[in-house]
């Protein structure tokens, strides 16, 4: 998905790994900043992921399955939902160390763990996810840092 202007004088696009087993079937999945500024050559430059202490441990998807998908990026923050780990912001202000600012990992009444799928942030800067399984909507607010564009 590209970005939809430069950072540091580049051209960016954010990919991810779609998750689509349990950890310690699948190994880890990453989301990924690659460099698009030649189109016909992209370059990945760094990744992020969420640490696992036991994958053993998770029964089900964790990893991401997408970012909101209309980049804008206002204040350089890419909203990712991660199945088993919420929903994550990451800032993309220097695209070669991508850091979290902020998360939210949404209460289970059905299920061991939260299987957040997709996200979507609106022109007011509220957060929408969504659960794959029972959970439904939750709404939100980044309240975290930002830096200027």
């Amino acid at each position: 998905m590209p970005v939809d202007r430069p950072i540091l004088g580049r051209k960016w696009m954010i990919g991810t790994q779609e998750s689509l087993a349990p950890p310690a079937k699948e190994g880890k999945k990453l989301m990924w900043i690659i460099d698009i500024t030649a189109e016909e050559n992209p370059v990945p430059v760094a990744t992020f992921d969420v640490p696992i202490d036991d994958p053993s441990k998770i029964d089900d998807r964790f990893g991401p399955h997408q970012p909101h998908e209309d980049v804008h990026l206002k204040d350089n923050l890419v909203y990712v939902s991660w199945f088993g780990g919420g929903l994550r912001v990451v800032d993309v202000s220097d695209p070669y160390q991508p850091r979290e600012v902020g998360h939210f990992l949404p209460k289970c009444d059905h299920q061991k763990m939260a299987q957040t799928n997709d996200v979507f942030v609106d022109d007011r800067g509220l957060i929408y996810i969504i659960d794959r399984f029972h959970r439904g909507l939750d709404i939100l607010e980044y309240t975290g840092p930002r830096r200027p564009v």
